[in-house]
């Protein structure tokens, strides 16, 4: 499995870091840590600074080779405490001068990166209400899953874990079952899978009774898989739209992460994403993790 994470040496991307421990990923994993430098002064304000004082031009350039040792000194940090907590992975670091929401769509395509991982501002309303512009990106544009970590304090190894995941009846919340399935997860973990009577698709045409017995039927096979990969399941469904009734349940349930299928690459399906998948992300009170099969290059 390969997979990119964004570090910048915040409190959410240190949490981003220790919140892989709960996300059942692979013991020989390769990881990329990549920061990047987005305030380098460019050579405009430099051309400025020299005609308004020539004496600025050395301070600036001071400046900017401080910020550069900076960033790489950030990655290199990143990588270590990386590879502590996972001793097995080939873990290397990357830093690069640009916007980072670019760098790390740029950096996935070329890795084939199967998972994106980025770290939230934090638990609180505005925290959320403040989700960024780089994590908005991210989840709608990358060429694979992403990961969005919100991570309480307290003890990460080897405990179980409480994971939710949507579930509709669609291609893309199979596959978001079947992410969880395949994962590892310690003994004692726990998977809800959650449903919704979507008004909007009630209102469409679905009769209130066909559209119960799909979704208990969705259920009850994404239960048959994750039953049969050994890890504990209980079902939730009940009326309301979707982002509501998951991001109520990940608060009652207490979960640590919540699984969604992502719609798909094209930009219609980037659009069509926000309606409940990135607004979950942005607002949920747990890590989140937005499945989608990642984009396979040809070879030229």
């Amino acid at each position: 499995m390969k997979i990119v994470i964004g570090y910048n040496d915040t409190e959410g991307a240190r949490a981003a870091l220790r919140d892989l421990k709960l996300a059942g990923l692979p013991s020989n994993c390769d990881a990329t840590v990549l920061t990047a430098l987005e305030d380098l002064p460019s050579l405009a304000e430099q051309n400025f600074a020299t005609a308004r004082s020539p004496d600025l031009v050395g301070s600036y350039q001071i400046d900017t080779s401080r910020l550069v040792t900076q960033v790489c000194e950030k990655a290199q940090y990143g990588e270590t405490q990386l590879q502590e907590a996972f001793p097995g992975w080939n873990v290397q670091a990357k830093s690069r001068v640009g916007r980072a929401q670019w760098l790390l769509i740029r950096e996935a395509e070329q890795f084939g990166a199967d998972l994106v991982v980025i770290g939230s501002k934090g638990h609180s309303l505005l925290s959320r209400i403040a989700f960024g512009s780089t994590s908005h990106f991210v989840v709608n544009h990358a060429p694979c899953s992403v990961r969005v970590a919100r991570l309480s304090t307290g003890n990460v190894d080897a405990r179980p874990v409480k994971l939710m995941v949507g579930v509709d009846g669609s291609a893309h919340s199979k596959k978001a079952v079947e992410a969880v399935a395949q994962r590892q997860w310690p003994a004692g973990s726990e998977v809800r899978l959650v449903s919704a009577f979507d008004v909007e698709l009630y209102e469409g045409g679905l009769s209130y009774e066909d559209h119960q017995a799909e979704l208990h039927k969705a259920l009850a096979a994404a239960s048959d898989i994750i039953t049969a990969a050994g890890v504990k399941c209980s079902t939730f469904i009940r009326p309301g739209f979707a982002r509501s009734v998951l991001l109520e349940e990940a608060k009652e349930y207490n979960a640590d992460c919540l699984f969604v299928g992502a719609i798909g690459h094209s930009l219609l399906d980037r659009l069509l994403i926000g309606s409940t998948s990135a607004a979950v992300a942005a607002e949920a009170p747990c890590t989140v993790e937005i499945v989608r099969d990642k984009v396979v290059k040809e070879p030229a």
